[in-house]
């Protein structure tokens, strides 16, 4: 790809970075969210078209893992999760396994399964 094409294939996101950045400065997405106030998804998809490009490349790579509650997990954590709910209601005596079903908001099959 000649000059003048490469240059009129640039994104206004890759050409913010070639502006804002020197030559073989170590750059990550985190970097260029403090500078260029990118999210994650700009900063990454940026990387991308500018290695595919051959104006960058990848000199590593770090993975780290994150955790996101979900909405059952908010509800779980304020009400309590089927076991905990399970466990408070049998400590009043014995119940019924469809009352048990009933009280925990499930369908009898489910419980009979999630039982035996």
């Amino acid at each position: 790809m000649d000059q003048d094409t490469l240059v009129k294939s640039l994104h206004p996101l890759e050409v913010k970075i070639l502006l804002n950045f020197a030559p073989h400065e170590p750059l990550t997405a985190s970097l260029l969210g403090q500078k260029l106030d990118y999210k994650i998804g700009q900063a990454n998809q940026a990387f991308s078209w500018l290695c595919g490009k051959n104006l960058c490349r990848e000199t590593g790579r770090t993975s780290r893992t994150v955790y996101e509650i979900t909405e059952l997990g908010r509800e779980q954590f304020s009400a309590g999760t089927p076991e905990e709910n399970l466990l408070k209601a049998l400590q009043k005596g014995p119940i019924a396994m469809a009352e048990a079903a009933s009280l925990l908001g499930l369908e009898q099959k489910d419980m009979g399964s999630a039982y035996g």
